[in-house]
């Protein structure tokens, strides 16, 4: 079950590319649409715990620590660097080098929760990396060449998305409930976002039904749900099997395109959505347990 929570915050997390597109139109940028992400996903994750479970509020000093790295450093600044490096490169490298992540956070979790680097995981990661980079398009790209500095961006996206999962299984570890990860998970990084976000320029746009629509489900289904269902999925789940499985975004979000707005969809992208989706199969398959002699 917490392999399908992990699996399912994935696939509503690779909503969001969609709902951005329809959100574009309104004239919302992308770091103000991370703001009204997370501010609409905090209320929502608050309002819930106010009526269940209050005590979830209440985090020791280190949890709260071990949070702030995880949302306010890691997803906060992943959002910020990611932006960047899309300016700076393409939307497609940038891509590619946001989702070097499941390798950090494979390297940092033999050293931080001595997970064990085995042959599955070994195999597994190597399929999540190239799935990725053939479905970005980024060998597509035309030969097309980019600045040290925005490739330093696009590995630095890569690195904070990999601090998320890192600092929550900490986080998870040292004693903090789901509920609390999912609420402090949300709430620091639109702290970290709201001042580079200029919310104030965009409030015409919430006159607009249809775009506070398209705001509170992205806040709601995609940041919210799929939050708690991955904090949730990790107190079961090593941390680099988790990054893995969720890179499951990247296979909904070309699907969705590619139906809703017919982008085009090549025969090395759908060779990549197949290792992508191998690689989930490979983390998620366990061995059967040998039955006792004599039983």
């Amino acid at each position: 079950m917490a392999y399908l929570f992990v699996m399912l915050s994935g696939c509503l997390w690779g909503c969001m590319g969609t709902i951005f597109k329809f959100l574009q139109p309104y004239g919302i940028t992308s770091p103000q649409t991370a703001a009204y992400r997370m501010l609409i996903a905090s209320i929502l994750a608050g309002l819930i715990l106010l009526l269940r479970n209050r005590q979830a509020f209440r985090v020791s000093w280190r949890q709260l620590f071990f949070l702030f790295l995880s949302g306010g450093v890691g997803s906060g600044i992943y959002n910020l660097t990611y932006f960047m490096a899309v300016e700076e490169t393409a939307v497609s490298f940038a891509a590619a080098m946001s989702y070097t992540a499941p390798g950090f956070v494979t390297i940092f979790s033999i050293f931080l929760f001595r997970e064990r680097l085995t042959r599955q995981k070994l195999c597994a990661l190597a399929m999540t990396l190239a799935g990725c980079v053939l479905v970005t398009g980024v060998l597509q790209s035309g030969g097309a060449s980019y600045s040290l500095y925005g490739i330093l961006l696009g590995l630095a996206a890569g690195f904070f998305y990999a601090m998320y999962s890192l600092f929550l299984k900490k986080a998870i570890l040292a004693g903090c409930s789901g509920d609390s990860a999912t609420f402090y998970c949300v709430l620091f990084p639109f702290v970290v976002v709201l001042p580079f976000s200029h919310l104030p320029q965009s409030f015409p746009a919430l006159a607009e039904p249809r775009c506070l629509l398209l705001l509170l489900t992205l806040g709601c289904l995609c940041a919210a749900v799929p939050s708690a269902l991955y904090s949730w999925g990790m107190t079961r789940v090593e941390s680099g099997k988790a990054a893995m499985i969720a890179t499951v975004d990247l296979v909904v979000s070309t699907i969705l395109g590619v139906v809703l707005f017919r982008d085009p969809l090549s025969v090395l992208q759908i060779v990549g959505i197949l290792l992508i989706l191998g690689a989930v199969a490979t983390l998620s398959y366990q061995k059967p347990a040998k039955s006792a002699q004599g039983a």
